[in-house]
């Protein structure tokens, strides 16, 4: 049924003729495929429930106006009850998968440019609110902007409903260290690409060539995009070498304001609780191959208890300051 429905929207699209397809790893939402064609063309072509010309429209904006490597859109458009996205094939292997192949000069070299191109997206767009994020013909807007208490809160409270049984021992004290009330209350939003991880980035030769994975963009406190993306990568993937470059490459494009120290423990623990679990209620399994249900739910445990107990480690001066 796929197989069919992809020749039938590449041709539609693309005016080409699909010869082989096969599926993609990957996503929650999304089902994802490699098409080749007759033409020589190697294009992934996502299907999934939401609005893929939003994405589209979104990867476009981040496209032109920065240098973070995107897939080149080539269409989307509606087919039955689903909506789709193709792009051209970014060359190379999901990072998740190639860190551990890596020298540490190599990693190093890739936190320093996964720090720099957050920092160029949270510099480039700024917001007036926080919230979801969505495409207003040629510019990003938020849907139903809050100041960053409110959204914070929000935040907090999805969260904690979402965490699973294995947590419940520990989430009054996470709740109680969330409720914080020293944020800085007129933060501008930055955007904040809510899956990026090394998953959803390709890796070839040396270099980042695609940040993937567009769909969910929200408007936030750029240090809490900053902290979440930090465990995402750092800590998931066991590149503790990292941490330091990641955050070098981050504060050279873009300096961190005075506090951020005093601040990462909250939001680094909001990032647990927020990446812990998927979209699925699922608890989420980090490192490359995944680890079983069981070390997944010790690691995000660990994980809040170094917040939690005051042992979480900081970073040195000389990364969150700028070079």
């Amino acid at each position: 049924m796929r197989g069919a429905a992809i020749a039938t929207v590449v041709e539609r699209t693309c005016k080409m003729s699909v010869t082989s397809t096969r599926p993609l790893p990957g996503g929650n939402y999304k089902e994802t495929f490699l098409a080749r064609t007759e033409e020589g063309a190697r294009l992934v072509v996502q299907f999934g429930p939401g609005q893929m010309a939003t994405e589209a429209a979104i990867i476009g904006t981040i496209a032109s106006q920065t240098t973070v490597p995107t897939p080149r859109v080539i269409g989307s458009g509606e087919f039955q009850d689903r909506t789709y996205l193709i792009t051209e094939y970014v060359p190379g292997t999901d990072l998740a998968e190639a860190l551990g192949s890596l020298s540490t000069v190599a990693r190093e070299q890739v936190a320093r440019s996964l720090g720099r191109y957050l920092a160029i997206l949270h510099r480039t767009f700024t917001f007036e609110g926080h919230g979801d994020i969505s495409q207003d013909g040629s510019v990003l807007v938020v849907e139903e902007p809050n100041p960053w208490p409110a959204a914070f809160r929000r935040l907090v409270d999805q969260g904690l409903e979402e965490l699973p049984d294995a947590f419940d021992d520990i989430k009054r004290d996470v709740a109680v260290t969330l409720d914080y009330d020293a944020l800085p209350r007129t933060v501008p939003g930055r955007l904040h690409p809510w899956d990026y991880r090394p998953g959803n980035i390709r890796y070839h030769n040396g270099e980042i060539t695609g940040v993937l994975d567009w769909g969910s963009l929200q408007a936030a406190d750029r240090e809490f995009s900053l902290t979440k993306a930090e465990y995402c990568f750092v800590d998931w993937f066991d590149v503790e070498a990292g941490r330091e470059p990641f955050y070098a490459g981050y504060t050279a494009a873009f300096p961190l304001t005075e506090g951020f120290t005093e601040r990462r423990p909250v939001y680094r623990l909001l990032a647990i609780v927020r990446s812990c679990v998927d979209r699925h209620g699922a608890v989420t399994r980090p490192n490359y191959p995944l680890a079983d249900v069981e070390t997944a739910v010790t690691f995000h445990r660990s994980a809040m208890a170094d917040v939690l107990d005051g042992s979480l480690q900081p970073v040195a001066s000389n990364a969150t300051h700028g070079e």
